[in-house]
């Protein structure tokens, strides 16, 4: 009797083992099948618009433009994925046929790059802003800049116009060994006071580049200068190196000029080809925070520079005196305008380079952060003696001081001896 309970309870046991197996099976076969139903589907949508891609120049005779392919991968209700995108990116990019290749012109921008190691220049930065929100709205800031192959020097100025007071003004300058700071106090006589000066280790040459700047504003900054916290994209050269940015063939107006369209699907450069490809827009998109999870890959404008009233400084360079700046955010709009005027533009010259070392004033107090120092720059015999003394004073009062309390040290032991002895000869008397 209790055999057949046993093997009653294990076929009861098996039957359920085998059940639940099934079951697992039935469930894996039923979501692989609706996976590959989906996958069916969304391979079938991204097959279209790859054929589209790859279509679009027998129909049309030209490669499909970035609008279209927004249209196509970005602006449509349902989002694809992000390894999907980037696969059709790829292929976006294989289609295009420009007129000058990316290394060709790449080439052009190092030149460019190369002729201007050597840079003297002054300028007067009016900025202005229509948003009352934006404050303070109008400034003026004049500069003084100089690139002498790897030394670098500028000189700042700025002045809320609204309330005619200069919010600023400070001069650095960096020798090929050490940087030189030069801060000036804004509640004094600009013109008569010294300085704040510093002298300190130099670990970031971006520092030196405005936004007003106009190797900033051509996207000639080499890697070099933008190694160092700089925008990969002021560096056009490199920037033509990475491995997503399309050169597209089909040429584009902007502002009356015939421009090339370089995009790596963030910035958008817009770059004349009759003024020897000098960018006259930089576009940049983002995904836009408003968006959901799913459509995170949507791209929307937050910001654009539009340059204007171009000069002509050499063969090919060109520096914009006039540039337009939108920022977009959600919900708000910013927007601001330089107009920007170069006098005393060198590109070629030779100078002494211990200008770069000079530009301490006399007098002025430095902290010198490399050597671990205090001191008065320059050699006034009345400065000179008046730090010996105020060192001497200082040495003083810390030996007087310790004096003091060596002698209240000695005085509190003697007097606790003598209370000990004191009190010995009592006990022994008692």
């Amino acid at each position: 009797m209790n055999k057949v309970l046993v093997s009653s309870t294990c076929i009861c046991k098996r039957n359920k083992l085998y059940c639940f197996i099934s079951l697992l099976f039935l469930s894996i076969c039923l979501a692989t099948t609706s996976g590959e139903l989906f996958a069916n589907n969304d391979d079938k949508e991204i097959q279209t618009i790859r054929r589209t891609i790859q279509n679009f120049r027998s129909e049309h005779g030209t490669a499909i433009s970035l609008e279209d392919y927004n249209e196509l991968v970005y602006n449509r209700p349902n989002p694809i994925e992000w390894r999907f995108s980037r696969d059709l990116w790829s292929e976006l990019k294989v289609s295009q046929n420009p007129g000058i290749l990316l290394k060709d012109l790449k080439k052009i921008i190092k030149s460019k790059q190369d002729s201007l190691t050597r840079l003297r220049c002054k300028y007067i930065a009016h900025r202005s802003s229509p948003n009352k929100s934006i404050s303070p709205s109008e400034i003026e800031t004049v500069t003084e800049f100089i690139k002498y192959n790897k030394l670098l020097f500028k000189s700042v100025k700025k002045r809320d116009l609204s309330t005619d007071q200069i919010i600023l003004r400070n001069t650095a300058s960096y020798d090929g060994d050490v940087l030189r700071s030069l801060d000036y106090p804004l509640d004094s006589d600009l013109e008569n006071s010294l300085p704040d000066a510093s002298i300190s280790e130099f670990t970031d040459r971006s520092s030196f580049f405005d936004a007003d700047n106009m190797l900033v504003q051509s996207l000639l900054l080499t890697s070099q200068d933008a190694e160092e916290g700089g925008c990969p994209i002021y560096n056009l050269s490199s920037f033509l190196d990475s491995d997503g940015v399309i050169l597209f063939e089909n040429h584009v107006a902007v502002d009356g000029f015939d421009c090339l369209l370089i995009t790596d699907g963030v910035f958008l450069i817009y770059l004349s080809v009759e003024m020897d490809y000098t960018p006259v827009r930089i576009d940049t998109y983002l995904s836009d925070p408003r968006k959901d999870r799913e459509h995170m890959y949507q791209r929307v404008l937050y910001s654009s520079c539009s340059h204007k009233n171009f000069k002509k400084f050499q063969n090919s360079i060109w520096f914009p005196e006039f540039v337009e700046t939108k920022v977009t955010h959600p919900g708000q709009l910013f927007e601001f305008f330089d107009k920007i005027t170069y006098t005393d533009v060198s590109l070629d010259f030779d100078m002494n380079t211990a200008f770069f070392q000079d530009i301490i004033p006399d007098g002025s107090l430095v902290v010198d952060g490399v050597r671990g120092m205090v001191y008065r720059w320059g050699d006034h015999p009345s400065i000179g003696s008046l730090i010996k003394e105020t060192v001497k004073s200082k040495r003083q009062a810390i030996f007087r001081n310790l004096s003091v309390v060596c002698g209240l040290c000695f005085l509190a032991c003697w007097g606790f001896i003598e209370w000990r002895k004191r009190r010995l000869l009592k006990e022994n008397t008692e």
